[in-house]
């Protein structure tokens, strides 16, 4: 692949993840849950990357949810997301040995608030890099879907802001200019604006 060409392609992804965030973004800012492709959980603010990244990863039939006291209740068929907190992690492993159990094809991501820079476990995720998130969603997916056994994957939250962490890549690489961020973050918080306004199932 060229390098023209493979820069372009990042440049497409980029601008997706981009988007994704910022459209999670003001979801969170009005407490509202992500109504998009399978992608239905509620996210903080904080917590941009984790959604965009997952939600680049899913494929048609895949579910996301956020509330653990949820998950016996999704009937969707695919892969089952849940994505977890710290506070949770018993509950989180509970529900993973279940799906054990039973055999069902689930993949649980587990946000942990630790600092950035401390010793952690290999394998943990920049819960702050969409890119990261993106490529460790793809992978451990495409692991059930050939029918490998239930699995967590650790993403690593901190106090960065992961929309801005993105846009500083892409200005560096010359994929992204400020008018064009405002552009995109103008069209976000107008969608997000008309599916509030349409109401519960509603579309703008």
């Amino acid at each position: 692949m060229s390098g023209s060409v493979a820069q372009r392609r990042s440049a497409e992804v980029r601008t997706r993840l981009m988007h994704r965030m910022l459209l999670t973004r003001h979801f969170a800012e009005r407490g509202a849950a992500v109504p998009l492709d399978g992608c239905r959980a509620t996210f903080r603010p904080g917590e941009e990357a984790v959604a965009a990244g997952t939600w680049g990863a899913l494929g048609p039939g895949d579910t996301v949810i956020r509330c653990l006291g949820n998950a016996d209740r999704v009937s969707a068929p695919g892969v089952l997301i849940c994505v977890g907190d710290t506070g949770a992690v018993d509950d989180l492993d509970r529900w993973l040995d279940a799906a054990r159990r039973h055999d069902r094809r689930a993949l649980a991501a587990r946000l942990s608030t630790a600092a950035h820079g401390t010793s952690s476990p290999s394998g943990i995720v920049d819960a702050l890099d969409a890119e990261a998130v993106l490529a460790a969603m793809r992978f451990h997916l495409d692991a059930l879907r050939a029918g490998g056994p239930p699995r967590l994957v650790e993403l690593r939250l901190g106090d960065a802001d992961p929309v801005a962490a993105l846009a500083a890549r892409m200005f560096a690489q010359h994929q992204l200019d400020e008018n064009a961020l405002r552009a995109i973050d103008a069209d976000t918080r107008a969608y997000v604006r008309a599916v509030l306004a349409a109401g519960p199932g509603g579309r703008p």
